[in-house]
């Protein structure tokens, strides 16, 4: 009897979905890739298509700096992020975009900084920058979506990488107005980093 109950339990750890190395959920909602493609569109980013992380991936960095108004939108950012969403090759983001296996990324960040460590000592010849690769040299790494409960604000944080020495993020804020996603003029002023 006890040896049965130790069998199913250990079934059930094994089998339980978050040990099993299951993908996360997919993101399926229309609206999230419109909010990614009014970002994604903006001059600033000069590339002509996107290398992007496969799944999203949350930065707290603008957590405490939630602009007045939007805490409805904050609260469902947070919600939204508190797992993490496989992103979908074919949605309308502005440009063409391939998707980044967190492990190639990983991979790519390791690469970068022995390259850095290898200028760093004056060793010939100098090894190809890792991120070379990607459309751009860098990847984008994507949040999931806030949104407020009629679906006319929407919050995200849009991340990219090129390396050890070239992380930068932004907190993305859209209204949506006439259908479309548009960057909201009473909010001047927003959270961003880089290092």
């Amino acid at each position: 009897m006890r040896l049965s109950a130790l069998a199913v339990a250990i079934a059930t750890v094994v089998t339980s979905p978050s040990l099993a190395g299951q993908q996360p959920p997919t993101l399926l909602d229309q609206d999230a890739y419109a909010v990614y493609g009014s970002a994604l569109r903006l001059p600033g980013i000069e590339v002509p298509s996107l290398a992007l992380l496969a799944h999203t991936r949350a930065d707290a960095s603008c957590e405490d700096r939630i602009p007045a108004g939007w805490e409805d939108v904050a609260a469902d950012f947070r919600q939204a992020n508190s797992q993490q969403h496989t992103l979908l090759e074919g949605f309308d983001l502005g440009r063409p975009y391939q998707l980044v296996a967190a492990s190639d990324l990983a991979a790519a960040e390791a690469a970068s900084r022995d390259y850095v460590e290898h200028q760093l000592g004056d060793l010939d010849p100098p090894a190809p920058w890792p991120f070379r690769s990607f459309p751009g040299a860098k990847v984008f790494i994507l949040s999931a979506v806030g949104f407020n409960p009629t679906r006319t604000r929407a919050m995200f944080m849009l991340q990219h990488t090129s390396g050890f020495s070239g992380h930068g993020g932004e907190q993305v804020l859209r209204v949506k107005v006439a259908g479309q996603w548009i960057d909201p003029s009473d909010v001047p002023l927003r959270c961003a980093w880089f290092t």
